[in-house]
């Protein structure tokens, strides 16, 4: 494929291409539960109906479906259900509320199993399959509308349970005490579940994901005599018409047997590392995840910190972006915008004709240093001060320059005279006093006077860690009002700069500059 078509992926190009573990061009992101209660718009209208009402109608269900790509932008769309929704098509009176789950005549032995419904999906979860119809309808070619339901295990702890127990003894109970029935119990779920996904893959879904978040109650061997087979039931069963996602979650014991599923995603929780997991289970199957859900009440610096460390672990193969469970209630939803941005914005760093041709034109040579005519010998901080006053009456855009006058190697790009430095002790010291000039000078720019344009160099702001770097742009920003179409300028020497400070560079920019303009 060319670059150029790369450039052009869609969404769910881009969702698929991830899925079959490939290089991407930018990595995809959804969250788990990213329809729900964070939301405002979603909080108005279950103050309006029910959770199952919502569910099972699909005009609502379609609505709260939407939410998270008109107000977030993610790059996949879930339909809004719940796991349970096929425990209640077997034959279990559910009740769902904001309390949690209830099944109150729960599965607790033979007779119990046996009388369970193998159902069809679209006449007893009909609404679901109209759901998706309108939801691919809705979105176009462009977007992935994904499907789901619960993995055996995972819907067998609540039909046995009847409520989620952290303990899970009465499920264990019956798993020990009578296998044989509980692997029947086990396979009437898959069976279920094969036709289940079926019919939301018929309605259109582009990829469906198995949740399986009790797994991780079960040690290994039980996994590999229960679970795991059960899983693989419903792998074989579907074939390869779309990919299935597998989450798992506090299953660190469990993920080199859940990795021969048979998922072509293998979905983990924020307790696992990426990085580690990708060379041990090497390129056979893609990873989805996995910032902790909590990160996101954290301030913006950590949320960037987090979600960036968790993108450069796997180098943008074989990857989507996702929290490692579903996002909280009480997420702020501004962090989750931040989140989900984050991997977007990485887009804009590629330079389009519009781009070029507005900028690319015949100039003076640049300089590592900021034009100033007036500047000369005689030219004193009393001086310097009577201009910064003369500006500041006149309401003069500002034009900002920062020098960081280090670099780890010679170049041919500007042939300036900075000396190399490789002890990066040197920055922090020089970083304070750059942070105390830029204190005094916003004392003589108001809020009102707007930064036209801001360039960032010397030296190399690459020089620095990606965490020094978006320490000094909060900085900037803390003390600056920066105007929408702000011209920025990064000096940037390719040979010491990572996808990581690529992205610190442009994420922070996302909301004072229209253009990001980079040399290299």
């Amino acid at each position: 494929m060319s670059e150029q078509s790369n450039l052009n992926l869609s969404r769910k190009e881009l969702f698929e291409r991830a899925c079959r573990g490939e290089a991407l061009p930018r990595v995809p992101v959804w969250m788990m539960r990213q329809a729900g209660r964070y939301l405002p718009e979603y909080r108005a209208i279950r103050a309006k109906h029910t959770f199952l009402e919502v569910c099972k109608t699909p005009e609502l269900a379609v609505e709260v479906s939407l939410q998270p790509l008109r107000i977030l932008g993610v790059d996949a769309v879930i339909v809004f259900s719940d796991i349970l929704i096929v425990a209640e098509a077997m034959g279990l009176p559910l009740e769902l509320g904001d309390a949690g789950p209830n099944l109150p005549e729960p599965v607790r032995g033979e007779a119990d199993v046996r009388k369970l419904n193998n159902f069809d999906p679209e006449i007893e979860t009909g609404f679901l399959m109209e759901t998706i119809r309108r939801l691919v309808r809705e979105v176009g070619p462009t977007v992935p509308v994904l499907g789901f339901a619960a993995a055996p295990w995972t819907l067998a702890c609540y039909m046995v349970e009847g409520r989620t127990k952290e303990e899970f003894s009465t499920v264990k109970s019956l798993m020990y005490a009578e296998p044989r029935t509980f692997r029947e119990l086990l396979a009437r779920i898959a069976q279920a579940t094969i036709s289940y996904l079926r019919a939301q893959i018929s309605a259109g879904a582009a990829a469906v994901q198995l949740f399986d978040s009790w797994c991780g109650e079960l040690n290994l061997r039980d996994y590999l005599d229960f679970a795991l087979p059960a899983v693989q039931e419903i792998l074989s069963g579907l074939g390869k018409d779309v990919p299935v996602i597998y989450y798992t979650k506090a299953s660190n014991h469990l993920l080199l047997a859940a990795a021969d599923s048979g998922a072509d995603v293998l979905s983990v929780d924020w307790r696992v590392d990426l990085r580690e997991l990708r060379k041990t289970l090497g390129p056979k199957i893609a990873l989805q995840g996995n910032v902790d859900p909590a990160v996101l009440f954290a301030p913006e610096a950590t949320i960037r910190r987090v979600t960036q460390e968790t993108l450069t672990s796997l180098g943008g193969t074989g990857h989507i972006l996702n929290l490692g469970h579903g996002i909280l209630q009480h997420t702020p939803v501004e962090n989750a915008k931040i989140f989900i941005a984050l991997q977007q914005i990485r887009e804009e760093l590629r330079v389009g004709e519009e781009f070029l041709a507005r900028y690319n034109r015949p100039g003076p040579r640049y300089t590592s240093y900021p034009t100033a005519p007036v500047w000369n010998d005689s030219f004193g901080p009393d001086d310097l001060e009577r201009v910064h006053q003369e500006a500041e009456r006149a309401r003069s855009p500002v034009s900002l320059y920062m020098h960081i006058p280090f670099c780890e190697s010679l170049c041919l790009f500007c042939a300036c005279s900075v000396i190399i430095q490789k002890d990066k002790r040197v920055a922090p010291p020089y970083l304070t006093v750059l942070k105390r000039e830029m204190e005094r000078v916003s004392r003589s720019v108001s809020r009102e006077r707007e930064v036209v344009q801001f360039h960032w160099g010397g030296g190399t702001p690459t020089y620095l860690a990606p965490e020094q770097m978006e320490d000094l742009f909060g900085a900037v920003r803390a003390r600056f009002t920066f105007a929408a179409d702000a011209e920025i300028g990064i000096e940037v020497d390719p040979r010491v700069t990572s996808r990581e400070h690529l992205a610190i560079c442009c994420s922070p920019l996302e909301s004072w500059v229209s253009i990001a303009s980079t040399w290299i």
